[in-house]
């Protein structure tokens, strides 16, 4: 018993020394950055290197669904420190994908048709369930457009909920209407 008295008692004033030193639980955050940067590099994928082809299929002139658009985040994913999930429920329903870092460095990736009629209600609540679900504050949301129209209400959704400039929230343009080849430009 005094072994374990002793034991505890060490384990106790470890743990208070790691506390007030405070650099054991120091770490940069870096899944924020890295779903952000992801996020981007996709964009770039389909906005500028003939992506958005695949997901604009040609014999039905039908866009993707967003789980199509979704799996391509799992592509430009690769070797990354930071690991990707995809589904998660951790109550009140699946986020898309969450991105960690170890447990004290998760953010959730959501993503949004800008055709879906409910588009303001998913950026500004739902997200915030999948938040406190997952226990974390940062969250990144990509919105995919398929036409014009898509982008003028992505436009006024991000303007009225003061989100125009929002570093956590990537909007791709995956018209197949607006991109001409470099010779035609």
């Amino acid at each position: 018993v005094e072994a374990i008295e002793g034991i505890v008692e060490e384990a106790q004033r470890l743990t208070g020394l790691l506390g007030e030193s405070g650099k054991f639980l120091q770490q940069p955050a870096m899944s924020l950055e890295e779903a952000i940067t992801r996020a981007n590099y996709l964009k770039d994928c389909i906005e500028n290197k003939e992506g958005y082809q695949i997901i604009n299929d040609k014999l039905s002139s039908k866009p993707s669904s967003e789980k199509i658009v979704q799996l391509l985040l799992r592509l430009v994913w690769f070797g990354s420190k930071v690991d990707l999930n995809r589904e998660v429920n951790n109550g009140r329903g699946p986020v898309d994908y969450t991105a960690s870092f170890g447990a004290l460095d998760k953010s959730i990736v959501e993503f949004k048709l800008a055709g879906n009629s409910k588009l303001a209600h998913g950026i500004e609540r739902q997200t915030e369930v999948y938040l406190k679900a997952n226990n974390t504050e940062k969250k990144v949301i990509i919105i995919v457009c398929y036409t014009e129209q898509d982008q003028e209400t992505v436009k006024g959704v991000l303007t009225d909920l003061g989100m125009t400039n929002a570093k956590n929230i990537v909007v791709i343009d995956a018209r197949n209407d607006n991109k001409q080849s470099a010779s035609k430009a």
